[in-house]
C-alpha cells in the first residue's frame, strides 16, 4: 500500500513539473478527504461559479463538489478554485467600460479582450450583474479585443446603476463589468440657434402671412395662428426661424407663443 501511494505521488509530482499550472492538492469526495490532481484557478472581476464551471467545461455539481467551502454568492476577486486537472482551461475573457459614470443619454462604450479572432460577441446589460439581457452583436477584431458603442435602455433613471457584460455567441466566454455605470441626468440642452423672441406691430404688408414690423426695424412675416390679434397691434411673439417658408417678406418666425406687447 505504502509502495503504491508513493508511485502515485511520484506519478503527480513529475507531472506537476511537466505542467507546472497542475498540482496536487486535496479534494473532497463524499465527505472525505482525497489526494486530487486539480489545477487552480483565481477568480476574476465578474466571475460565478456558474461561468467558471462552463468555461471550463464541467457541471455546477463537480465544480461545488471540488469547492465545498465556496459559497458562490460571495466570491473574491483573487480568491483560489479548484478545477479537475482534466477541465479545459478557463477561457480569459476581460471587460471594461471607457468610463463608469455618465449621462442618461450619453453612449457608453465597453471594451473586451480573450475571445477568439473573429468570434461573433454579444453586449449584455441589465440592472444587476445575474439579471443581463443581450443587447448587440459585435465581432471580435484579429487580436481578439472587441468594442462597441451602445445607448443605455429606456428603463434608465437618473440615480440607477446599469451593469454590462461580454458573452460569445461561439464558445460561451463571459466576462462581466464588476463596477456599475452610474447614471447621472440628462445632458443640458444646447441652446436653440433658431430660437427667437421679437417684439413689433402688426402690419397690413402681408399677403401670403401676416407681418409684423419688429422692434429692431426689420420685417417678419408670421407663420402660424394670430389668435385675434390685427394690423396695428403691437405684439411679443416666441418661436423658430424657419429653415424654409411660403411667406415672401422678410424673415419668416413660426409662431410659438404670441402676446400683447408691454
Amino acid at each position: 500500500m505504502r509502495r503504491f501511494r508513493s508511485s502515485f505521488l511520484a506519478l503527480a509530482l513529475s507531472a506537476a513539473m511537466l505542467a507546472p499550472t497542475f498540482t496536487v492538492e486535496p479534494a473532497f469526495a463524499q465527505g472525505r478527504m482525497v489526494e486530487r490532481e486539480v489545477t487552480r484557478y483565481q477568480v476574476r472581476s465578474g466571475d460565478t461559479l456558474s461561468s467558471i464551471a462552463r468555461s471550463a467545461g464541467i457541471s455546477l455539481r463537480d465544480l461545488q463538489a471540488l469547492n465545498p467551502d465556496i459559497d458562490a454568492r460571495f466570491l473574491r476577486v483573487g480568491q483560489t478554485i479548484y478545477l479537475p486537472a482534466g477541465a479545459g482551461q478557463v477561457s480569459r475573457v476581460s471587460a471594461e467600460l471607457e468610463t463608469y459614470r455618465g449621462r442618461i443619454d450619453d453612449q457608453v462604450v465597453i471594451y473586451g479582450s480573450g475571445f477568439r479572432a473573429g468570434e461573433r460577441v454579444r453586449v449584455l446589460i441589465g440592472d444587476g450583474p445575474y439579471r443581463l439581457n443581450p443587447d448587440v452583436t459585435v465581432r471580435a477584431d484579429r487580436r481578439g479585443d472587441v468594442e462597441a458603442s451602445v445607448d443605455l435602455p429606456r428603463w434608465v433613471r437618473p440615480g440607477s446603476a446599469v451593469h454590462f457584460g461580454l458573452e460569445s455567441r461561439d464558445s460561451n466566454a463571459r466576462a462581466v463589468v464588476s463596477r456599475p455605470y452610474e447614471v447621472a441626468g440628462r445632458r443640458p440642452q444646447q441652446p436653440d440657434r433658431n430660437r427667437i423672441e421679437m417684439t413689433g406691430t402688426l402690419t397690413r404688408q402681408g399677403v401670403e402671412c401676416p407681418v409684423m414690423r419688429g422692434d429692431d426695424g426689420r420685417t417678419y412675416s408670421l407663420a402660424g395662428e394670430l389668435r385675434g390679434f390685427r394690423p396695428g397691434d403691437r405684439i411679443a411673439v416666441e418661436g423658430r426661424v424657419a429653415e424654409m417658408s411660403a411667406c415672401q417678406q422678410g424673415t419668416t418666425i413660426e409662431l410659438r407663443r404670441i402676446s400683447p406687447a408691454d
